[in-house]
């Protein structure tokens, strides 16, 4: 009696870790998607006789095309491409046209002052004047500060790229969670219902020896049976409902309507064992992590930004040049043919003398943001380090465990079998098959728990190196 409730009390937590599956939420949000954001062509999957079938690289690429902050990433990269080449428009000469049309309220003239005769007016231009002019500005040098600047815009669109990275790495990651939790929930729900069957079987068995007198079997043995078989109808339509919250999670993930009809083209959780030295992760993370490489992209920055920095101190030289004309129906005084129209060309240096220490105040504060960055960077190798070996120890931990429980399921199943072969032929007790059955649902439960982990744990590799990890575990995405 004693060993009955305790398989009850175990098949009960089964029921409670199969259902946490499904509603289970990893602790990384995840990237939100575009609700109804892809159309499906034809009405496939609006009709529950016309499914959609897909698999995991459909879904990758159907939440690659919908994911709304992806847009926002290309967005970005096209900004920090625009910035690049505005920044580059230094190193090309600048002109600017202009033109004008002016009237004064009278003829502007020039008085000589007489000394003993009058004095006299002339009168150096019309009143009404047109003109225009072409500009020209070209800096020859800026003290470091152009090519500064551009450096820093091109870096930018370096970062712009890498937050593209991290966005993708993250869909994939939560695609390949969502895609493999619906697969999981299938394989509980079929678990559960060969169970129930088993269950129900014995539950015939059971009626029969109990209702034909037989020793071996009472009232309450029947009644116990029959409760545990009506609970597990429960627990099947639990399950069921699980497949359907999972499917709602992955279409919401890959930005597809919610009422669309889905078929999972796979049916197992697939298993693929690797051997691969942590310090090896670690170093490839140290090359493919985006948070990485935005780091030392950033620190290139700041280095530039102290160059900026410093051209402050330094002269500036500009070489300018205009073309212009005057047009005016007054053709004397100013307006003569030589001065009409002409150009001029010549070289301005500015060089600053003394603006209240605010360039050594700008160089002290960049050289502090790049300390202040080589921190931090110390402490994101440390954290991907950290990561990585989670992730590490999380696989090896899965794949043992899978070796070892697959074995038990196994035996588990034959002990079931023989069990219940036995229990027809009246050899062994009512408990005994019980038992055998509860501890089958168990183990094969735990053994998908621990495929799924694996996976999982598998994802967040690939998640905190980048997909290059595939390459070195001998998997594809």
């Amino acid at each position: 009696m004693n060993k009955i409730k305790f398989a009850c009390g175990v098949f009960i937590v089964c029921l409670f870790c199969s259902s946490s599956f499904a509603e289970r939420r990893d602790t990384r949000a995840s990237i939100g998607s575009d609700e109804g954001a892809l159309e499906v062509v034809d009405d496939i999957g609006r009709d529950p006789g016309n499914p959609l079938f897909l698999d995991f690289g459909k879904c990758i690429d159907v939440a690659l095309k919908n994911n709304r902050h992806r847009k926002i990433s290309e967005y970005s990269i096209e900004i920090a491409e625009l910035q690049h080449q505005q920044a580059l428009s230094s190193y090309w000469p600048h002109f600017l046209l202009n033109a004008s049309v002016s009237r004064f309220d009278e003829d502007p003239n020039f008085v000589f002052a007489g000394s003993g005769f009058n004095d006299l007016k002339v009168k150096l231009m019309d009143r009404e004047m047109r003109s225009s002019s072409l500009d020209l500005t070209y800096p020859l040098y800026t003290g470091g500060l152009r090519k500064a600047i551009s450096q820093q815009a091109e870096i930018g669109v370096r970062l712009s790229k890498e937050d593209m990275r991290r966005t993708e790495l993250q869909i994939v990651y939560d695609v390949k969670r969502m895609y493999y939790s619906v697969i999981l929930t299938q394989k509980l729900e079929a678990l559960g219902k060969d169970i129930l069957s088993h269950f129900e079987a014995l539950l015939t068995v059971t009626e029969m020896f109990f209702t034909s007198g037989s020793l071996s079997v009472n009232k309450c043995d029947y009644l116990r049976i029959k409760t545990i078989t009506e609970s597990l109808k429960a627990l099947v339509a639990s399950l069921e409902s699980n497949v359907e919250l999972s499917k709602a999670g992955l279409l919401n993930t890959i930005g597809m309507a919610y009422d669309t009809a889905i078929v999972i083209e796979e049916r197992e959780l697939p298993y693929l064992p690797f051997k691969v030295d942590l310090s090896q992760l670690v170093s490839k993370a140290y090359v493919f992590n985006p948070d990485w490489r935005k780091m030392n992209a950033g620190l290139e920055a700041l280095e530039l930004m102290i160059t900026e920095k410093k051209s402050g101190r330094l002269p500036k030289l500009v070489l300018a040049g205009k073309l212009f004309t005057f047009d005016s129906s007054f053709d004397a005084g100013l307006m003569s043919e030589t001065n009409a129209d002409g150009y001029t060309v010549g070289l301005y240096m500015q060089m600053p003398v003394f603006q209240g220490f605010l360039t050594q105040s700008q160089i002290r504060e960049a050289r502090l943001a790049l300390k202040r960055a080589e921190s931090q960077k110390i402490l994101l190798k440390e954290g991907i380090a950290v990561q990585i070996k989670h992730a590490f120890i999380h696989l090896n931990r899965y794949m043992k465990e899978i070796q070892s429980v697959k074995e038990a399921a196994s035996s588990a199943e034959e002990n079931r079998a023989l069990s219940l072969k036995a229990y027809e032929n009246q050899i062994v007790e009512l408990k005994s098959v019980t038992e055998a059955l509860i501890l089958e649902a168990f183990v094969k439960m735990q053994y998908l728990n621990a495929l799924y982990h694996h996976i999982e744990a598998q994802a967040n590799l690939e998640f905190v190196i980048g997909q290059e990890i595939n390459q070195m575990l001998g998997t594809e995405s």
